[in-house]
């Protein structure tokens, strides 16, 4: 099975949040092949980073959760950045009402699945509107939707 996780998935392995159980059983079934896009790198570290200044997590859990996200980043297939991804993102962000960001991680989990041949494929991502749209391209959701 093929999972797609945008930051705000990827977050929930290294940060107490809601939804962090479902993530973390994800990702660690032997079965799974977890992917994102590159620009989940330079969100994870805002997001650590925020958590850290907002007292959510201390400088130590800092600096441990940013080398396991470090470590586990290798094994992450990535979707780089083209202009024909950022096209799509585009339309996408248009068509759906999405945050840049959001749109660029919605264009590479479509890449991925069509790449996949619509094999199993889960879109893992805790935004609503993000979630709506990913469902509205006939992408099974975390939470069983499809």
């Amino acid at each position: 099975m093929i999972a797609y996780l945008d930051t705000s998935a990827l977050a929930r392995l290294y940060l107490p949040e809601a939804g962090r159980q479902a993530v973390v059983d994800m990702v660690g079934r032997e079965d799974v092949t977890p992917c994102s896009h590159l620009v989940a790198y330079a969100e994870m570290s805002a997001a650590l980073g925020k958590a850290e200044r907002m007292e959510r997590i201390s400088s130590a859990d800092l600096r441990m959760a940013w080398g396991q996200f470090q470590s586990d980043w290798k094994s992450i297939t990535r979707v780089g950045v083209d202009e024909a991804l950022v096209r799509r993102a585009a339309g996408l962000a248009r068509q759906f009402g999405l945050r840049a960001y959001d749109s660029v991680h919605l264009a590479a989990a479509e890449r991925i699945l069509f790449a996949a041949g619509g094999s199993d494929f889960v879109f893992m991502g805790f935004d609503a509107r993000l979630n709506a749209a990913a469902d509205a391209l006939g992408m099974k959701l975390l939470d069983g939707r499809s």
